[in-house]
């Protein structure tokens, strides 16, 4: 390669994989790491309860646990339906203001790439195919490792609420 092209094509090239990847992790994140996400506050939640609702019961007599069961049967839960229209709207407007600054810099930065090419005659075809291919390999590891690690890390930590409970017992 030319050494008068060497700058631009890295230039182009850092626009490119720098625009497709930002590009690419917040549509990813909007879709697929949401559902990920959700799923993996359901089991976290579900791990702490399962864990605390074993830890009572052991240390309780069948007729306390009868008791409790009865208890958490009449429990009514409230009526989540306004927060949750709140909170979907708040992420509708996120979604299209993330997709309208990532739309604006991949445009910006394909117009800026394909400007940088022409002028010094670098195959812009061929680079685009080459940060393709990396976006490829980007998203795959993204992939992997949303749903093979982090979908399986637990956050919650029940021993602290025994502990907490157990101070309260104490006192």
């Amino acid at each position: 390669m030319e050494s008068n092209k060497i700058i631009p094509q890295f230039i182009v090239n850092f626009l490119l994989s720098i625009s497709f990847a930002a590009s690419f992790i917040g549509i990813f994140f909007f879709t697929y790491g949401k559902i990920v996400e959700k799923q993996i506050v359901i089991d976290n939640v579900n791990y702490t309860i399962n864990d605390l609702s074993d830890f009572i019961l052991s240390l309780s007599s069948s007729t306390i646990k009868t008791k409790l069961s009865a208890q958490i049967n009449q429990v009514v839960l409230p009526e989540m339906n306004i927060a949750d229209n709140i909170v979907e709207n708040e992420n509708n407007i996120l979604l299209k203001q993330s997709a309208k600054y990532l739309g604006t810099l991949l445009v910006v930065s394909l117009v800026i790439s394909y400007y940088i090419c022409k002028t010094y005659d670098i195959d812009f075809n061929e680079l685009l195919i080459q940060n393709l291919i990396l976006l490829c390999g980007i998203g795959l590891v993204e992939f992997l490792f949303l749903t093979f690690v982090i979908s399986k890390y637990v956050a919650a930590n029940p021993n602290l609420i025994i502990k907490k409970v157990l101070q309260l017992i104490k006192e």
